[in-house]
């Protein structure tokens, strides 16, 4: 012990300071090894939406558009309404049969309700033959009363019918999303299944990322990953990968080959429990090299 003590004394401080290098360069070596190198990072991920148009329903005329470019929508928000033209034309049509049917069966109603007080005013004091045709003549107002009846009965149905088709002329969001274009304007005439709006479906995001080539042996379906999100320098999320696609092009300039340097596109689906859907933001990937 005496001696190690001796041997310490004899240290100058250019060994003391050579000991802590090589300790500090131990103990990093030793952090990577166990913390860092058993990982794969990849800093070129990007969540990305996947893009729906939302179409028309049917033939007619865009009567509103509620919704405007890049704005975030929740889902059930109206989207836009329409009219469909012949439907439109078929409801003013039957209001105007409606109306007329109205004015006939006033008409004849108030026909009738003159031929019986002739025929009780005429009763006993007039030729039998002028009685009868007062009787005549209320059978005939009658008739003409049943069938406007039964006309307007069935208008009243068609046009209850017209209105409960037009209710489903109003179109919403199917999910929360964010808007990107709108292919039409309010009053243009549209065709049944043409595009109005499309969207960016913010309930089915995901994370596209590249690799080396030279890790591809290490990656497989359904590998569990970690998140991070430079918007989110504290969070972090957990993933897995869902697709891998084949080389991209090399992108090194004034060469053919990549030299082992190809990379290979990735996909990453997220859990969706809190995780931002926001697409456009950058974010970087951990994959353990070894489960």
């Amino acid at each position: 012990m005496k001696e190690i003590c001796r041997l310490i004394k004899k240290f100058t401080p250019f060994t003391w300071v050579f000991i802590f290098f090589i300790s500090f360069a131990s103990l990093g070596g030793a952090y990577w090894r166990v913390f860092i190198h058993p990982y794969i990072w990849l800093d070129s991920g990007k969540i990305f939406a996947a893009s729906l148009q939302i179409r028309s329903p049917q033939e007619g005329m865009l009567t509103e558009l509620t919704a405007e470019p890049g704005e975030k929508i929740d889902k059930g928000v109206l989207l836009f309404s329409m009219e469909n033209t012949r439907l439109a034309e078929k409801q003013h049509k039957t209001k105007l049969l409606l109306a007329d049917l109205h004015k006939e069966l006033l008409m004849y109603k108030n026909q009738s309700e003159e031929a019986m007080q002739n025929y009780l005013s005429d009763l006993g004091v007039k030729p039998q033959h002028e009685v009868d045709q007062h009787l005549q003549t209320m059978q005939a107002a009658q008739l003409k009363i049943n069938q406007i009846q039964a006309q307007t009965q069935a208008l009243l149905e068609e046009e209850h019918h017209l209105l409960q088709h037009e209710a489903q002329l109003s179109t919403a969001s199917p999910c929360e999303a964010i808007v990107l274009k709108l292919q039409k304007a309010a009053k243009d005439l549209v065709q049944a299944d043409e595009p109005i709006v499309t969207v960016l479906d913010l309930s089915s995001c995901w994370i596209e990322a590249k690799a080396p080539e030279k890790t591809l042996h290490l990656l497989q379906l359904g590998q569990e990953v970690d998140i991070y999100l430079a918007a989110y320098p504290n969070q972090s999320w957990k993933g897995s990968i869902s697709w891998i696609g084949p080389a991209t092009v090399s992108q090194l300039e004034g060469s053919s080959l990549s030299s082992g340097q190809e990379m290979i596109p990735i996909k990453i689906s997220a859990a969706k429990e809190n995780f931002p859907s926001k697409p456009g933001l950058s974010a970087t990937i951990r994959i353990k090299k070894y489960n």
